[in-house]
């Protein structure tokens, strides 16, 4: 019998995770016309909010948030690209892959240090690293290397038919890799990880929240492409 999804889990998780980054990131000089959607249909077309960023030159741009809420407190060097997953015993694309959706950024997110493993509240979060990256950018990079969409929909696909659970090396490949976690995910997500370093390389910006030592105020830090520090919040 696979394992219990924890969609439910996670859903709650991103709407404490949203609360704390509409406060101390979207809410503050850097951004501007900002707007969270919450309603279904923005988010059945993975857009979590809209924005524009007059200093990086971006205008309503739609971003959709992806957080490692797997690994809260012990964040890995890595981030999943979903292609497919399960869901009533059928097989759909993943975001990465669904043409439907109308993204125009990821932000990726990584939980340093929280009072929690699970089930945070808006105020436990006292680490966090991100960045934002724009689709096409790393479609364009998986297309030069070969991996076109139709390629990694083919791909995994196979892996599904194969049953080839967990790690599948790419030859000559170090930075990124499919992973099929269907034996830990109820959702069965065949996934394209790429390492951090990748993501930064095609990054808007990456940057960091964290709690000050008085513990009443955050520290909002953003960094461009070559990791000049380009704006600087503290709020309470």
């Amino acid at each position: 019998m696979p394992p219990e999804t924890t969609f439910d889990e996670d859903l709650a998780e991103e709407h404490e995770l949203a609360l704390f980054l509409d406060k101390y990131l979207y809410n503050t000089d850097f951004f501007e016309d900002f707007h969270r959607t919450n309603d279904y249909r923005s988010q059945q077309a993975g857009i979590d909010n809209i924005c524009s960023i007059s200093k990086l030159g971006l205008k309503n741009i739609k971003i959709d948030e992806k957080a490692q809420l797997d690994y809260i407190n012990n964040p890995l060097d890595t981030f999943v690209l979903e292609l497919f997953y399960n869901t009533s015993s059928l097989v759909k694309f993943g975001w990465f892959l669904d043409f439907s959706k109308k993204t125009t950024h990821y932000l990726f997110i990584w939980i340093n240090n929280a009072n929690n493993t699970k089930n945070n509240s808006c105020n436990d979060y006292n680490i966090i690293n991100f960045c934002l990256v724009k689709k096409n950018n790393l479609k364009n990079f998986f297309n030069k290397e070969g991996y076109t969409n139709s390629v990694l929909a083919q791909k995994g696909w196979e892996i599904i038919k194969a049953r080839q659970y967990k790690k599948s090396k790419i030859e000559g490949k170090n930075d990124y890799w499919f992973f099929y976690s269907y034996s830990n995910k109820g959702e069965g997500p065949i996934n394209l990880v790429v390492r951090k370093s990748i993501l930064l390389q095609f990054a808007d910006f990456n940057g960091i929240i964290y709690r000050n030592s008085n513990d009443e105020s955050f520290t909002t830090e953003i960094f461009d492409k070559t990791n000049n520090l380009i704006f600087k919040n503290i709020k309470q």
